[in-house]
């Protein structure tokens, strides 16, 4: 009989091909990637686990293992409040006979330390203007009180917002940062430091930053807009609709409407003074458009108001403000 010891963790997010499709709920709504549970960290006791050699009935098999925890793996931040300890006992290397799982509890070696779990901004409709969004956890051993939370918008100057509140050990906190002004272009980028936990030098700053991306706002001509699609070998899967800022659909194309790896027929709209647009185009697996197909959304005079090509590829959906 074999002893196996694996460490997983929860809420990894990261791509999962048709995860919008055959599990919607596991979407993450502010970065429209996919929440893995249960992946495996490592195993404490190798591939195959040890031997008990002792297996008599009515003895007990006692035993210890030690794990130092990386920062990371491959990238993802190990999260200690996030893991899980599972055990299970197999008979060579085949059948599980038990087993069971626990979540630790933690304990943390700083007093002062303040992990930048996410951070999100909403994409710029009409106004140019987002709202920001950033969640922390306490990864200090007493109670956090107060926090520098500093943003940069495109590179730009340095914006201090100072919060106060009370979170525990290994507590989170979301923070929103309504109606910030933004001198937008085609992508945007905002980046988030936190410092001063409890108004002391935070003890781990390597854990202290993050950023993340939304649309910007575009200028378009007046007049007739050009809509065309190049679809992939999964057509049945694209779909795009053009709104205004009333909500009011004015061209779209719903999905299965477009025939398999083809330029389709331009489409057209009409885009009138003092109105502001959104182009989103969607794939319902979660894998995006693949090349060479793509999209491009031109106004009046030829310009180029939304592509594929300005913005790279997707996964759910892509979205152009106008």
């Amino acid at each position: 009989n074999m002893l196996n010891v694996a460490v997983v963790q929860n809420g990894i997010l990261g791509p999962q091909s048709g995860g919008a499709t055959y599990n919607p709920s596991a979407i993450d709504p502010a970065t429209g990637l996919y929440t893995h549970n249960h992946m495996l960290r490592h195993m404490l006791t190798g591939q195959w686990g040890n031997s008990i050699t002792n297996i008599t009935q009515g003895t007990l098999y006692t035993d210890q293992f030690t794990w130092t925890m990386p920062a990371d793996i491959a990238g993802v931040v190990l999260d200690p409040t996030n893991i899980a300890i599972i055990a299970f006992v197999s008979e060579g290397q085949q059948e599980i006979l038990s087993g069971t799982e626990v979540y630790p509890n933690v304990v943390f070696a700083n007093s002062y330390d303040a992990y930048c779990m996410s951070s999100s901004a909403s994409n710029i409709v009409c106004a140019p203007e987002t709202d920001l969004t950033v969640t922390f956890r306490n990864y200090g051993n007493i109670p956090l009180t107060s926090l520098d939370i500093d943003y940069s918008i495109n590179g730009g100057p340095t914006t201090n917002y100072p919060w106060t509140g009370s979170v525990p050990s290994a507590g989170t906190e979301t923070v929103s940062i309504p109606g910030v002004s933004v001198i937008p272009g085609v992508t945007n980028t905002v980046s988030f430091t936190l410092s001063n936990p409890n108004g002391n030098t935070d003890q781990n700053p390597g854990n202290n930053s993050s950023s993340a991306s939304f649309a910007g706002l575009m200028s378009a001509s007046d007049g007739t807009a050009t809509i065309d699609v190049t679809t992939d070998q999964y057509a049945s899967e694209t779909s795009w609709i053009l709104r205004d800022d009333n909500g009011t659909i004015i061209a779209s194309a719903s999905a299965g409407s477009m025939g398999n790896s083809s330029a389709q027929p331009t489409a057209y709209a009409t885009l009138v003074p003092n109105t502001c647009y959104s182009f989103t185009i969607y794939d319902s697996y979660g894998d995006g458009i693949f090349a060479p197909g793509g999209y491009t959304v031109a106004d009046a005079n030829g310009s180029i108001i939304a592509s594929m090509a300005q913005l790279g590829t997707f996964t759910t959906e892509q979205e152009t403000n106008f």
